[in-house]
Formats: structure tokens, C-alpha cells, sequence
């Protein structure tokens, strides 16, 4: 609240579901990877919830399945998809790297407690879902 009336007039009209969207994803960042996307700070959208957000607009259409795979086929169709993968396999990676390292332990903790004390046959059926 101190940031909202620090940083605007007051009594002059402002996007409040832009707030209450920066302040939601910086606290999923803080709790799913151990910090914020820093969206508050910096008062603007961290691109990858753009990225996210357009690729969510597209299920809008119900397209086929054939038809999202066609559209993958097309040279730099999925280009900023595959930012957003590396994106978020460099998130798990850097907070697989902080296990254990925090004192109150996040959503993720639990998470990579149960892949570490999967079978070495169960890890790899996770990491070939999705490899990190």
C-alpha cells in the first residue's frame, strides 16, 4: 500500500488489476522458486507471464490438437515457447541448487524432496516429461 501512494496521486485513477497481478506473481515466484519476479519493483509485466498469458489466450480457440502441433512445425512458430521453457528449466535449476538452503521451506522444497527420494526409474519418467 506504502508503494501505491508513494508512486502515484492520489486520488487519480490506476489499474488496480495490474497491481494485484504484480503482487500476485511476485508471490509465486517468492513461493515456487525462492524469490519474486520483481514485478512490484519494477511496475511493469515480467515477460515471461507475457509469454504465458498469450500462450493461455490461445486455448481460448479449443484448436485441435493437430492443429497446435502443425503450428509448432512452422520456423519460429514456438520461438518465444521455448524462451519460456529455458526460462523455467533455469528457475528449477537454480532452485534445485538452494534445496534445503532456506529456513522457512517454499512449495518447492516438498517438491524436490519427493523427486529426490523417487526411484532412480520414477526420476526418469519425470525428467522425460519435462527434462531438467
Amino acid at each position: 500500500m506504502l508503494r501505491l501512494t508513494k508512486n502515484f496521486n492520489i486520488g487519480q485513477p490506476m489499474n488496480m488489476s495490474s497491481w494485484f497481478n504484480f503482487y500476485s506473481f511476485d508471490v509465486m515466484g517468492d513461493l515456487g522458486f525462492g524469490h519474486s519476479f520483481g514485478m512490484l519493483k519494477s511496475k511493469q509485466t515480467h515477460w515471461a507471464i507475457k509469454v504465458m498469458s498469450n500462450g493461455f489466450a490461445l486455448t481460448a480457440f479449443a484448436f485441435p490438437a493437430w492443429f497446435i502441433r502443425f503450428l509448432r512445425a512452422i520456423p519460429g512458430a514456438t520461438k518465444a515457447a521455448e524462451k519460456m521453457r529455458k526460462f523455467f528449466v533455469e528457475q528449477m535449476e537454480n532452485r534445485k541448487r538452494l534445496h534445503g538452503k532456506f529456513q522457512d521451506p517454499d512449495i518447492m522444497h516438498f517438491l524436490i524432496e519427493d523427486y529426490n527420494k523417487a526411484s532412480l526409474e520414477k526420476q526418469n519418467k519425470l525428467d522425460h516429461i519435462l527434462p531438467l
